[in-house]
């Protein structure tokens, strides 16, 4: 009994965390909206709760999710953020025609790393914004990951775990469609689900996207160092800074690793944003939150299956991808995409009767645009910029292709 009992305290002490990041970013977005209003606008209000969605995979319909829950023994959830107006709106299904806003993680985070824009976006997006950890990440149910690990894994497989999960929160949730944002491998996975789903997408986003490359060609990589061979290695077998941080270096290794990536911000507060990420790090068994970069990725962070070979392929009416200015990501890599699309419209527009085929359609609405002084995490890094990005691209509907978003920019509400 004292140890389950001891399992709980912790969890309460991580869940702790999460909120006390979300009320920092909540907190800081109240004084932008005190600080820039004149004395007699009203700010548009802001709440949010905390809770989990179950979700109940059939085994017809979603063999591998089924399966893997049989495995788990357990019943799974999604752990869910609701950012809206009013309290009551966060009380109120979701009515017919409305599409929220639903923000997906990347490897090794969770809701918590869009503390800072989900009250601004709340504001100013008319629309419910909805963040969540994906199953097997964060604070959602953590099975035992079974799938397999590097290139021995099946990546439809993989692909599918994540898609169904997030289609059966959405059934759940009552949307009958959704604006779907994913950062980095969340983009990735986001794309697998528009794939997989097309009909319930209205619009994706793509936050410094991974996965958008395939690795280069033979005749063009160097001879692999002795360190790079051992990285491969671990990377083959599953091991992952949050496997690595959970059995071996403990708070260490999380702790550096925030004070050496994120900037000293009015917005974030590091030791709170450690605590929270020691526990999406280490909370429960390593589960698929640990394991995507090695299943999805190649050594080097390149796509077993690229995205630019399937992004133009997809049936959703618009895609746009976002970019900080100082990412790693390289946003060349999606600016070829957005060239090839241009290329196949003007090809398109020069034959004379086209097939009105539904298959070879291209997507409506392509965009590439970047958020000024942001690096790979553009959303933590400006969240002003970021969210000025959005309202553009969402709430005016402007051409932001090849634009450039400063935190001057946003409109405060």
């Amino acid at each position: 009994m004292g140890g389950l009992g001891s399992k709980e305290a912790s969890v309460d002490l991580h869940l702790a965390a999460e909120s006390t990041v979300l009320e920092r970013g909540l907190s800081w977005w109240r004084g932008v909206q005190r600080s820039v209003l004149p004395p007699t606008q009203t700010p548009a209000p802001v709440s949010y709760k905390l809770f989990d969605v179950p979700i109940a995979p059939h085994q017809n319909n979603n063999p591998i999710v089924h399966a893997e829950q049989e495995k788990f023994g357990k019943s799974l959830h999604i752990h869910t953020a609701l950012f809206a107006g009013t309290e009551n709106e966060l009380e109120e299904s979701a009515a017919e025609g409305e599409t929220p806003i639903v923000m997906l993680h990347g490897y090794g985070s969770g809701i918590g790393v869009y503390s800072a824009c989900l009250g601004p976006l709340a504001s100013s997006m008319g629309r419910k914004v909805y963040a969540v950890d994906g199953l097997g990440c964060g604070f959602s149910a953590r099975p035992a990951w079974t799938l397999g690990h590097g290139t021995a894994s099946d990546l439809n497989s993989v692909e599918e775990y994540s898609a169904d999960a997030l289609e059966l929160w959405r059934q759940e949730i009552g949307a009958e469609k959704i604006i779907l944002c994913g950062h980095s491998i969340g983009g990735y996975l986001s794309v697998a689900y528009a794939e997989r789903y097309p009909e319930r997408v209205e619009k994706l986003i793509l936050l410094s996207p991974a996965g958008v490359a395939g690795p280069p060609p033979a005749d063009q990589t160097r001879k692999p160092s002795a360190l790079f061979r051992f990285a491969r290695f671990l990377w083959s077998q599953g091991i992952s800074p949050l496997s690595a941080s959970k059995y071996v270096f403990g708070r260490y290794f999380i702790d550096k690793y925030v004070n050496g990536r994120f900037r000293d911000s009015e917005w974030l507060d590091k030791p709170a944003i450690a605590d929270y990420l020691h526990g999406v790090w280490t909370h429960g068994e390593p589960s698929a939150g640990a394991y995507h970069h090695n299943t999805i990725l190649l050594p080097g962070a390149y796509a077993r299956r690229p995205l630019q070979e399937r992004i133009l392929q997809l049936k959703v009416p618009a895609v746009a991808a976002i970019y900080g200015t100082s990412d790693w990501m390289n946003p060349n890599h999606f600016a070829r995409i957005m060239q090839r699309y241009q290329e196949e419209l003007v090809a398109r527009e020069q034959i004379e009767e086209c097939e009105e085929d539904e298959d070879e359609q291209l997507l409506a609405d392509l965009q590439l645009m970047l958020v000024d002084s942001a690096g790979h995490n553009l959303q933590i890094d400006n969240p002003l910029g970021f969210t000025a990005a959005m309202q553009a691209y969402l709430v005016r509907e402007e051409n932001c292709s090849g634009r450039t978003f400063e935190a001057r920019h946003v409109e405060v509400v």
